[in-house]
């Protein structure tokens, strides 16, 4: 036991936290979002323009966390052609820190995901737990 001690001691002081990391010590973060729950509203109205549009609500799961998020396709779809909100439940999915695209001020999105056709799916999070 003293040995893994002094060993662990070393690994941390001679590689810092990231050669600690690095070596498998300590859970990374995965990049795979479960889908627990989707639901869909049909009636949001538009912004600067007459009549409605539709948004998707999600559920996610990562790391233990759950994480509430939006994905509303009119916000990006002048941006991104290739983009959809077609999450479906109970499968996973790989997802990154939103990332800024073309013209963009900033990101895009909190996350941005592909769905299983290869579609960007542009996230909102407006919680996590």
């Amino acid at each position: 036991m003293k040995r893994l001690m002094f060993g662990l001691a070393v690994g941390l002081v001679i590689g810092g936290v990231g050669g600690w990391i690095a070596s498998g010590w300590m859970h990374r973060h995965s990049d795979q979002y479960e889908v627990i729950e989707r639901t869909q509203d049909d009636a949001v109205p538009n912004f600067h323009e007459p009549g409605m549009h539709t948004v998707v609500h999600y559920v996610l799961q990562n790391d233990g966390h759950k994480i509430w998020a939006t994905c509303d396709h009119t916000t990006v779809d002048h941006l991104d052609l290739n983009s959809s909100c077609g999450f479906r439940p109970l499968k996973s999915y790989a997802c990154q820190p939103g990332k800024q695209v073309g013209d963009a001020a900033g990101p895009l999105s909190d996350l941005q995901c592909k769905d299983a056709d290869g579609k960007n799916v542009y996230l909102y999070v407006s919680k996590k737990e």
